[in-house]
């Protein structure tokens, strides 16, 4: 995305928002620009299971690194209670790539924390290093 009505450059934030249920359920990977999260849900007794969420801003060799931060909110709203974030400097009129890591579930295909965290790795992997493939044909042989 690209924000080209701003005159000066600014702090962007990628986030996910932490909820009471379980603050201590982020996870990150900073040298990967990777934020996740374990949401129990507004009802972990019901036994609904974790949904996983997370963000990935791709390597860029003109960005600086993001500062991964939890920011509080002043008061809890919503059952939340701040945001898991990654912080990136942005210079209008350049582009801001940034992935939303979708959603798993543990009743269904992620059984836990690591697993989500190695399938967001897994994919900030492929798509900072995208295979590269040269076509050979007979004039370049």
């Amino acid at each position: 995305m690209r924000y080209d009505s701003l005159s000066d450059s600014r702090t962007l934030a990628t986030g996910i928002v932490v909820h009471r249920q379980n603050p201590d359920g982020s996870m990150w990977d900073y040298d990967l620009n990777i934020i996740a999260y374990a949401d129990s849900t507004d009802n972990p007794c019901a036994g609904n299971g974790v949904i996983y969420i997370g963000a990935f801003i791709p390597a860029s060799g003109d960005a600086t690194h993001p500062t991964v931060a939890f920011l509080p909110l002043p008061e809890m709203k919503a059952d939340a209670i701040g945001h898991m974030a990654l912080l990136s400097s942005y210079t209008p009129g350049s582009d801001y790539v940034y992935y939303w890591g979708g959603a798993g579930w543990s009743k269904h295909d992620i059984p836990t924390p690591e697993y989500w965290m190695d399938l967001m790795q897994s994919f900030a992997r492929r798509i900072n290093s995208p295979l590269d493939v040269t076509v050979l044909t007979s004039s370049n042989k």
